[in-house]
């Protein structure tokens, strides 16, 4: 599954806060899931980057098991 840009996740913000678009018809327009649009207005709304994170390890420990391992 491939991340959101930045500049989508504005749009999406946008659209439904500026232009008062509802969260469904936002996911709609842009062919996002409705849980993606919750989750960037409630960033949005506290004042949180929009800016997709990036992925990789989720914890040191499981990486250190990882590269140990025989």
């Amino acid at each position: 599954m491939k991340a959101s840009s930045e500049d989508l996740r504005l749009k999406v913000v946008k659209a439904v806060e500026e232009r008062g678009t509802s969260k469904s018809e936002a996911a709609r327009l842009f062919g996002i899931s409705l849980s993606s649009v919750k989750r960037y207005t409630r960033l949005a709304s506290r004042g949180e980057a929009l800016s997709p994170r990036k992925g990789g390890w989720k914890t040191p420990h499981s990486r250190r098991r990882y590269e140990e391992a025989p």
